[in-house]
């Protein structure tokens, strides 16, 4: 091996570990470090999962909620309709009637 190629070679096996390197380093931030409790973006997606989840849970019983405080309004918006009707007929049939 003449000079140019022991500097090719040297070059060569100093790119691939810097490569090394660098697929090291994506490898710990896609799955994170065990040792150190880091999730990397797999686990970070994971809880992402999971808090959407509880999220969705948690919309569906506030809608089921809203239904039934929807329903109880408007039977209570009758039964005040009701009352204060049956309230003036007596009121007038008292008056007017006797």
């Amino acid at each position: 091996m003449n000079v140019d190629e022991k500097n090719k070679f040297v070059n060569m096996e100093q790119s691939v570990e810097e490569i090394k390197i660098d697929i090291s380093e994506i490898k710990s931030a896609l799955i994170g470090n065990t040792l150190s409790g880091d999730r990397g973006l797999i686990g970070q997606v994971e809880l992402l999962k999971k808090e959407l989840e509880f999220v969705r849970q948690d919309l569906d019983f506030v809608q089921k909620e809203n239904v039934k405080i929807t329903l109880i309004i408007k039977q209570l918006g009758f039964v005040t309709g009701v009352l204060v009707t049956g309230f003036l007929g007596a009121l007038i049939k008292t008056l007017f009637l006797d």
